[in-house]
């Protein structure tokens, strides 16, 4: 796709950047199925998935639009198979996201509040670019009580990722 870097250097970017931010959130965004994308490539790819544990994958699968140098590629993907990566790639980005939250469980957390639930729970934010699902009593030196006060602001919660 043209990017003036590849997998070597940004592998070492994120190492560099990890040594002095140990926490950082490092989402990605990656097409599956782009013309020409092999089976191994597509292996190459979980593979650089695997060794980065990212925080959080954004996972698109290639479609072909007629106005772009891309669709004329003589190389297409079959669509089965792009969508049977994507799921392949979900998957991984999943089990990656939760296991950058579990990091944070039982830790506390800086949560921007976005709304309160019918339920009463609350959901929020973390610094950390994931969504905080929490009750009144989990907020550090509040009273518990379900306060639509909260919204917009900053508060600090127990993270608990089984919530």
């Amino acid at each position: 796709m043209n990017r003036p870097y590849d997998a070597k250097y940004f592998y070492e970017k994120v190492k560099k950047i990890r040594k002095e931010i140990p926490d950082i959130a490092i989402s990605t965004d990656i097409i599956v199925g782009f013309p020409g994308e092999t089976k191994e490539d597509f292996q190459k790819t979980l593979a650089f998935v695997q060794k980065i544990k990212f925080s959080k994958i954004h996972v698109f699968s290639y479609s072909g639009h007629e106005k772009t140098r891309a669709f004329k590629m003589t190389e297409q993907v079959q669509r089965e198979e792009i969508l049977n990566r994507s799921r392949i790639l979900r998957k991984i980005a999943l089990e990656q996201e939760n296991d950058f939250k579990k990091k944070f469980n039982n830790k506390e957390l800086e949560i921007l509040v976005e709304h309160i639930k019918p339920s009463g729970l609350i959901m929020g934010r973390s610094k950390y670019y994931f969504d905080v699902l929490f009750r009144g009593e989990d907020i550090v030196g509040g009273s518990g009580e379900r306060s639509d006060t909260l919204v917009n602001e900053i508060v600090n919660i127990k993270y608990n990722f089984e919530l």
